[in-house]
């Protein structure tokens, strides 16, 4: 329930939720554990590099957003719910808080709202506001099923927080916001059609990193340089946040190229980087000049980026595999023509390989990814059972070098949640934490149950893990003195949650 109050607010505490932890059975634990150790190993043999990226994850854009409210003069606590010790210090720190704002994915929106339920214990007064994905796709939902939640953010929030912050007792002229009242009434304020992001002054702000309570050296890294995108996938949440390119791009190169400065004065060379940017290449003339000045440092990283299949080309390619981005990675979602048609893709099978012969030819120690997802609109037993021979053939081959493989979801927000029989989806359960690519599909299609969808993925899994065995067989790689130290959040979340390590 919103306490409507004229009291100021001053402290504030950000709880970052952006990894979880996901129970799995135990021959899957199994598999993903080895699979994790074999894609590492090729990943070093193709790069010639050591696989360097930390298990500890944080937000990027909370971190900005902490910026934000430093800027309007707000002090700010930031904990990373992930790390064991900074998770105990949330209810400490809470009692002295006057608001307490959290980001939560689909997965993760009930445990930012236990949070906040135990956090009303000890701290009655405090304001509760919850953003992320899925608070912005499902407002209205969040803010009635979860009596804890004072206010729901929708979208980006750099502006309009600090904004709601400073008028929480007339909260209904700030746009994009869901709150109840004293009476239990819920208000839903959507943001205009016409709303743009200010972005000179969002997109081009330093995150608050000096607000992690560890070395930046015990994190992984990321750096993005627009937001949203322009495609219209009906998998993918991203679609929602693009308004164009003058909005969501950051304004100033040179942010981007400071910041990765700070980075490198901070981690260990050939630390992986990654561009968050869903493509980072969408406009050719920005990613040259980004890469270019990244040649002029004297400490190197490894940089990785994602990208679509057919915005790939030898000059693009060649010219950032010399600035050291050594890890391409490429939605493929489906081998199959008539499911990515169904996703509204655009691209095809043959588009898929011939952008990996492309990276191939001429960037030998490029490594390159392919995402794929199992059970999409579409699918049918065939196309599942082929699947695994596929992607064996796609190692065995070496179109790619790692195939990330996970379970579609209809996350909230997307067409085939909002939707779903249109793509004959029947949805079968709305526990959010198990929207998650490797738990039981909580979905079924008109010729596939939920189990014959979950089989056929730890099949998939299997195969693939197999494939990774007969690869480092057949290029005799010497793994004898092979270390190790962990795939960045997946061991720490899929394998380390089972282990006493």
């Amino acid at each position: 329930m919103v306490l409507l109050t004229k009291t100021r607010i001053k402290n504030i505490l950000l709880v970052d939720i952006s990894t979880y932890q996901v129970s799995s059975s135990e021959i899957h634990r199994n598999i993903f554990e080895e699979k994790l150790k074999l894609q590492n190993i090729l990943w070093e043999n193709r790069t010639g590099r050591k696989m360097a990226r930390k298990g500890l994850n944080y937000s990027r854009g909370l971190l900005s957003l902490a910026t934000h409210l430093l800027n309007a003069g707000f002090q700010v606590k930031y904990l990373v719910h992930a790390d064991l010790l900074d998770r105990e210090k949330i209810y400490d720190l809470a009692k002295e808080a006057d608001a307490v704002c959290l980001n939560a994915l689909t997965p993760t929106i009930k445990i930012a709202a236990t949070i906040c339920t135990n956090i009303k214990l000890i701290n009655p007064k405090i304001v509760t506001i919850v953003g992320g994905p899925h608070a912005t796709s499902a407002a209205d939902e969040t803010i009635k099923k979860y009596p804890d939640f004072d206010f729901v953010m929708i979208g980006d929030g750099e502006i309009r927080l600090p904004l709601l912050l400073k008028n929480l007792e007339n909260p209904h002229h700030v746009e994009g916001i869901a709150f109840k009242d004293s009476k239990q009434q819920v208000f839903l304020n959507k943001l205009p059609s016409n709303y743009k992001l200010n972005s000179e002054i969002s997109n081009n702000i330093m995150p608050a990193y000096s607000l992690l309570t560890r070395p930046l050296s015990n994190y992984a890294h990321n750096i993005k340089t627009y937001r949203g995108c322009p495609y219209k996938c009906n998998f993918c949440v991203e679609r929602a946040s693009w308004s164009n390119s003058s909005h969501s791009m950051r304004d100033s190169i040179q942010s981007a190229v400071t910041e990765i400065g700070f980075l490198l004065e901070h981690i260990e060379e050939g630390d992986i980087i990654h561009f968050s940017d869903t493509i980072f290449n969408i406009q050719w003339e920005r990613t040259h000049e980004i890469a270019e000045r990244l040649m002029k440092f004297e400490k190197k990283a490894t940089y990785s980026f994602d990208t679509r299949v057919d915005l790939i080309s030898e000059e693009q390619i060649k010219f950032l595999n010399k600035a050291d981005f050594l890890y391409c990675r490429m939605g493929f979602e489906s081998l199959h023509n008539e499911i990515l048609n169904v996703s509204h893709k655009s691209i095809t099978m043959e588009d898929q390989i011939e952008a990996s012969k492309i990276i191939r030819s001429v960037a030998n120690t490029t490594a390159i990814l392919a995402y794929i997802i199992t059970g999409m609109p579409g699918s049918t037993q065939l196309s599942i059972a082929s699947d695994a021979q596929a992607i064996y053939n796609l190692i065995d081959d070496e179109i790619v070098d790692i195939v990330g493989n996970g379970i579609f979801v209809p996350y909230p927000g997307t067409p085939f949640y909002n939707n779903p029989s249109v793509y004959g989806i029947t949805i079968r359960s709305k526990e959010w934490e198990d929207y998650d690519r490797r738990s039981f599909p909580v979905y079924e299609l008109e010729n596939l149950s939920s189990v014959d969808i979950f089989s056929g993925f730890l099949s998939q899994e299997k195969t693939l893990c197999q494939a990774y065995k007969d690869k480092v067989t057949n290029k005799k790689i010497d793994i004898t003195s092979f270390k190790y130290n962990g795939l960045d959040y997946a061991y720490q979340n899929y394998i380390r949650l089972h282990t006493s390590e």
